[in-house]
C-alpha cells in the first residue's frame, strides 16, 4: 500500500495535479512511448503563429478523445501556418506543452503560396517563406497586440495598422544591409542552419543585398584558391572564423570584415583584389576592407579588435538628407528604407515643437538623436520666418502709419507757413519752406529706413529741425518774432509752441517705432536667446545664411545621447558635424547610470561642470533582452512628458511597458513597423505620457 501511494506522489509531483481521468498517468505513458522512440500521431487544426515560427495546434474531437494526455496542453508544431489542418508526430511532451512536427498537410491555410526561397527547409530565416505577405502583415500586428495585453497587462490597447515597406501585397525583398555569414570546415560560405551548428553554402538569398551575396562568393573564391586555415568550433582551432558586410544603400559603399584569430591573412592582396571585383560587377564599391580579431570560443560574432586591410576604416550612408558614418562595431538599421518610416513616427509620437530637451538612450551612431535634432531644427526654421514675418508686416504697418502722420505734419506745417508767412516777411518765409523741405528727413527719420537706431532717429529730427527759431536753434538770417524790445508777439507764442509739441510728440513716435530693434529684442526676449537676438539684429555684419543658421541653433532644443560602445558614440559625434548638428551631445556609459548623472548634474573628465538637466521626451532603443529595470526607474524618476519607446521584441516590449505602467506612464498607442519582411521579428514604436499627479 504504502508503495502504490508514493508511486502516485510521484507521477502528481512530475506530469501535475492527477484529475479523476488520470491524466498524470496518461502523461507519464507519453513520457515512457517517448523514451521508447515511438511516435505518437495526431490531427491538428493550426489557430495561431509564434515568432518562432511555430503553428499552434489545436486536437480535434475525435483526437482530443483519443489522447487525453495532450488535453489542455499547447502544441507547438513546425512547418504549419495559421489555418492549416496537419496530420503532426508529437515529439516532446511538457509540463504545460507539447512540442509537434508536421507529418502531412491535410488542409492547406489560404493564403499558403509557393516558398519564394530554395534554402527555405535548411535555413528557417525565413519564417514567413510560404506565406502571403497579407497574412504576414495580420499575424505580426497580432502577435504585439496579444502580447501587450498577456505580458503587459493592457486591455484592450490601441494598435494601429502595421507600417509596410512598400505595398501589402508584395514582399520587400533584398533590403537587409547587413549579412552574417559563417564559413563551413568544407569551405561553405553561407548560414547556420535551423538549430544546428552546421553551415549550409548559401549561394542566394532573397533578403540581402546585391552586395552581400557578390562578396560571399568572392570569399569562396579565396577559400578555394588560398585554402587558408578554416577555424573548427569544436576544437577552437583555426584561422578564418566567418564575414561580416555592410552594404550603405544610398551611396553605394560596401564594409566587408572577415572574422580572424588574428590579423595576418594569407595573400591578402588577392582577397582585397576578389573583394572589389565582384562587388562592382553587381552595382556597388567596396570602400573599407576590416579584419576582426575573435579568438574566444564563445559564439559571438565579432570580438573588439579592428584592422582596416585597405580603403577607409568607415563606410558613408545617406538617410534623405542626412549622412551617417558606420564603423565596423556600430549597430545600425539593417532596412534602411524601413528606417525612414520608423523614425518618422517617432517623431510624431516625440511631438517635437523645436525647443524640448531629448535623452536618446541606446543611441548607437546617433541617427535617432540625429533626427530628433535636425525635426527640432526645422521646427526653429518655422518659428524664425513666422517671427521674420511678423516683423517684416510690423514695420511695413510703422512705416505706413509714419508716412500718414508725416503727411499730416507736412499739412500743418503748410499752414503754419502761410499763417506765418503773412506777418513774417521773406526771410520767415524762406525758413519754413526750408522746414517743410526738412521735414521730409524727418519723415524718413520717422519711418525708420535704412534701420535706423534710436539716436540716428534723434539725429534725424535734429537735423531736420535746425536752422529754425520754431525749434530752439538760431540760424544766420533768420528773422526773429520778438519785437524791438525783445518782447516776444503774443500772436507768434502759440505757434511755435503748437510746432515744438508736435515734433516732440513725433520724436516719441519714431523712438516708440523705430524700432526694428526694439521689437526685435522683444521678440527674441520670449524665446531667451542670446544668438537668435545677435542673427535677428545682424550684429557682426551676419549674412542671411549666418543669421538663419544662428536662429536655429538658438532656437533649437538639445539632445543627450548614450551608448555603451565608444566606437559608436564617436561615430554619433562625427555624424553629428558631418550634417552640421550642434544641438546635440553624447556621452559613453550605460544608460542607466549616464541618465542619473544627466538629471543630477556632474563634472565632466575635461573639468566642465554640467548643470542637471530635466528632458521633455526620452527616446529608447534597446537591444532585443529590452531594458534593465534601474534604466526605467531612472527614466521615471526623469519625469519626461512622454518616453518613445522602440523595440525589436514584442515580449520584452510588453514587459517594460508593465513596468513603466507602475512607475507613472500611460500606454497610448503602437504602431508595427515590417522592418524584416520573410522572418519572425517585428519592430515596434510605442507612445507613454506621464499621468498627472
Amino acid at each position: 500500500m504504502r508503495e502504490k501511494k508514493r508511486n502516485e506522489n510521484f507521477n502528481k509531483n512530475k506530469h501535475g495535479k492527477q484529475d479523476e481521468r488520470g491524466v498524470g498517468r496518461e502523461r507519464a505513458k507519453a513520457h515512457e512511448v517517448k523514451n521508447r522512440n515511438e511516435s505518437m500521431e495526431v490531427e491538428l487544426y493550426i489557430t495561431d503563429f509564434t515568432d518562432m515560427g511555430q503553428g499552434i495546434g489545436k486536437m480535434t474531437e475525435e483526437n482530443a478523445a483519443e489522447h487525453r494526455e495532450l488535453a489542455g496542453l499547447t502544441i507547438f508544431v513546425s512547418g504549419a501556418y495559421p489555418k492549416d489542418r496537419v496530420r503532426a508526430s508529437i515529439v516532446k511532451i511538457k509540463k504545460n506543452y507539447a512540442i509537434a512536427e508536421t507529418l502531412e498537410i491535410i488542409e492547406e491555410s489560404p493564403h499558403r503560396e509557393k516558398e519564394f526561397c530554395p534554402h527555405a527547409d535548411e535555413c528557417g530565416g525565413c519564417t514567413f517563406c510560404g506565406y502571403s505577405y497579407e497574412g504576414e502583415l495580420a499575424i505580426k500586428s497580432k502577435q504585439v497586440r496579444d502580447k501587450l495585453e498577456r505580458l503587459g497587462g493592457l486591455e484592450a490597447p490601441t494598435v494601429r495598422d502595421i507600417i509596410s515597406i512598400g505595398t501589402t501585397s508584395v514582399r520587400p525583398t533584398a533590403y537587409r544591409n547587413k549579412a552574417e555569414f559563417a564559413v563551413g570546415i568544407d569551405g561553405s560560405v553561407g548560414f547556420y542552419g535551423s538549430k544546428s551548428h552546421r553551415v549550409f553554402d548559401c549561394r542566394e538569398c532573397k533578403l540581402q543585398m546585391p552586395s552581400a551575396m557578390a562578396a560571399a562568393a568572392a570569399l569562396r573564391k579565396y577559400i578555394a584558391e588560398v585554402k587558408p586555415f578554416i577555424y573548427d568550433r569544436k576544437r577552437g582551432k583555426g584561422l578564418l572564423r566567418g564575414m561580416v558586410v555592410k552594404t550603405a544603400a544610398g551611396t553605394g559603399e560596401v564594409m566587408v570584415i572577415i572574422v580572424a584569430t588574428a590579423v595576418e591573412l594569407p595573400q591578402a592582396q588577392l582577397l582585397a583584389d576578389l573583394m572589389d571585383e565582384y562587388i562592382f560587377e553587381v552595382g556597388f564599391e567596396l570602400k573599407s576592407l576590416i579584419v576582426n580579431v575573435n579568438k574566444t570560443k564563445e559564439s559571438t560574432v565579432l570580438g573588439e579588435k579592428c584592422v582596416t586591410l585597405a580603403g577607409k576604416p568607415t563606410i558613408l550612408e545617406r538617410s534623405g538628407e542626412l549622412c551617417f558614418e558606420i564603423s565596423p562595431l556600430a549597430f545600425y538599421q539593417v532596412n534602411p528604407a524601413g528606417m525612414e518610416k520608423l523614425y518618422g513616427k517617432v517623431m510624431e509620437y516625440a511631438g517635437l515643437t523645436g525647443n524640448e530637451t531629448v535623452f536618446d538612450l541606446y543611441c548607437g551612431v546617433g541617427t535617432i538623436g540625429i533626427f530628433a535634432a535636425r525635426e527640432m531644427q526645422r521646427k526653429a526654421e518655422e518659428k524664425s520666418v513666422a517671427l521674420e514675418m511678423q516683423r517684416e508686416a510690423a514695420e511695413k504697418s510703422a512705416v505706413q502709419e509714419t508716412q500718414r502722420e508725416a503727411a499730416k505734419k507736412s499739412a500743418a506745417l503748410v499752414n503754419m507757413e502761410k499763417d506765418v508767412a503773412g506777418s513774417g516777411g521773406v526771410e520767415a518765409k524762406r525758413d519754413l519752406q526750408l522746414a517743410d523741405i526738412k521735414s521730409v528727413s524727418m519723415a524718413k527719420a520717422m519711418a525708420g529706413t535704412g534701420g535706423a537706431t534710436e539716436d540716428e532717429a534723434k539725429r534725424g529730427l535734429r537735423e531736420a529741425c535746425a536752422g529754425t527759431e520754431y525749434f530752439g536753434t538760431e540760424t544766420v538770417g533768420a528773422v526773429s518774432d520778438k519785437g524791438a524790445d525783445g518782447i516776444e508777439s503774443a500772436d507768434k507764442a502759440p505757434v511755435r509752441t503748437m510746432i515744438g509739441e508736435a515734433l516732440v510728440n513725433a520724436e516719441k513716435d519714431v523712438v516708440g517705432s523705430s524700432g526694428v530693434e526694439a521689437k526685435r529684442d522683444l521678440q527674441l526676449a520670449d524665446i531667451k536667446s542670446v544668438s537668435m537676438a545677435k542673427a535677428m539684429a545682424g550684429t557682426g555684419g551676419a549674412t542671411e545664411d549666418e543669421a538663419k543658421r544662428g536662429l536655429r541653433e538658438a532656437c533649437a532644443g538639445t539632445v543627450y545621447g548614450i551608448e555603451s560602445v565608444k566606437g559608436a558614440v564617436l561615430d554619433a559625434n562625427r555624424n553629428a558635424v558631418i550634417n552640421g548638428i550642434v544641438n546635440v551631445r553624447y556621452f559613453s556609459g550605460k544608460a542607466e547610470t549616464e541618465i542619473f548623472k544627466l538629471t543630477e548634474g556632474f563634472t565632466d573628465r575635461f573639468g566642465e561642470e554640467l548643470s542637471p538637466v530635466s528632458p521633455d521626451v526620452i527616446i529608447v532603443d534597446p537591444p532585443r533582452a529590452g531594458c534593465d529595470s534601474t534604466l526605467l526607474y531612472a527614466a521615471a524618476k526623469a519625469a519626461p512628458k512622454r518616453i518613445i519607446y522602440v523595440s525589436c521584441d514584442s515580449g520584452t516590449l510588453a514587459r517594460d511597458i508593465k513596468l513603466l505602467s507602475q512607475l507613472g506612464y500611460a500606454f497610448e498607442e503602437a504602431t508595427p513597423v515590417d522592418m524584416f519582411s520573410g522572418t519572425g521579428h517585428v519592430e515596434t514604436v510605442v507612445l507613454l505620457s506621464k499621468v498627472q499627479n
